[in-house]
C-alpha cells in the first residue's frame, strides 16, 4: 500500500465515512471484488460526495506536508526512487 493510500484510509475515517461506502462511491464497479453485492449499498447521497471530496482534501494536504519538506532535487529522487520501485513491482 502507498504512503498516499495509507493517508487517505486515514482522512476517510477522519471524516466519517467506511471503507464499504467508500468503495461503492469510488469503485462501484470493483464492489463485488471487495465482497460486497449491490444489496450491501449504502445511502450515497450529496453529502457522503461532499465527505469523499473533504477526505480527498485532507488527503492532499496530509502529503503535501510530508513531501513539503523536500526541495525540486529531493522530489525528483523520491520520484525516481518511486518509479524504480514500481517498475521492479510490475516487471515480471
Amino acid at each position: 500500500m502507498s504512503f498516499r493510500s495509507s493517508a487517505h484510509l486515514l482522512a476517510l475515517h477522519a471524516v466519517g465515512i467506511d471503507s464499504k461506502t467508500a468503495h461503492f462511491v469510488k469503485r462501484p464497479s470493483d464492489i463485488a471484488m471487495f465482497g460486497w453485492s449491490e444489496s450491501d449499498a449504502p445511502e450515497i447521497d450529496e453529502a457522503t460526495h461532499q465527505l469523499m471530496r473533504d477526505a480527498e482534501a485532507l488527503t492532499d494536504r496530509i502529503v503535501a506536508t510530508a513531501s513539503g519538506v523536500l526541495d525540486q532535487s529531493g522530489r525528483d529522487a523520491l520520484m525516481a526512487g518511486l518509479l524504480s520501485l514500481d517498475a521492479a513491482l510490475t516487471t515480471p
